[in-house]
């Protein structure tokens, strides 16, 4: 999903208080309603789980703007590889290494 970036809210608006100056929200969103079926077992579909996911993404871009750095990873897209891919690329843009 391409990221879009909203403009700059103003200070007064209560997340940014909390944050430095030069801080970046960072924010990985999962909505998984469809799981796979797989033949050992069956997670049953959760309604409202990708609006969901879509209207948290809608809330911190509103209260962070162009400060957030958000990807949101919904239902087949949400597999083990992308979910471990978008975590790495979030702590790698932190400066850090999963490296010891």
């Amino acid at each position: 999903m391409p990221k879009t970036t909203r403009p700059s809210l103003p200070a007064a608006t209560p997340g940014l208080s909390m944050l430095p100056a030069n801080a970046t929200v960072k924010a990985l969103v999962i909505g998984i309603e469809n799981y796979l079926v797989r033949s050992d077992h069956s997670l049953r579909k959760v309604d409202y789980a990708r609006d969901d996911a879509e209207g948290f993404m809608d809330a911190l871009r509103t209260l962070y703007g162009d400060r957030l750095d958000g990807e949101m990873i919904v239902d087949s897209g949400a597999t083990l590889t992308n979910i471990q891919y978008q975590l790495r690329a979030f702590i790698a843009s932190c400066g850090l290494s999963l490296d010891h």
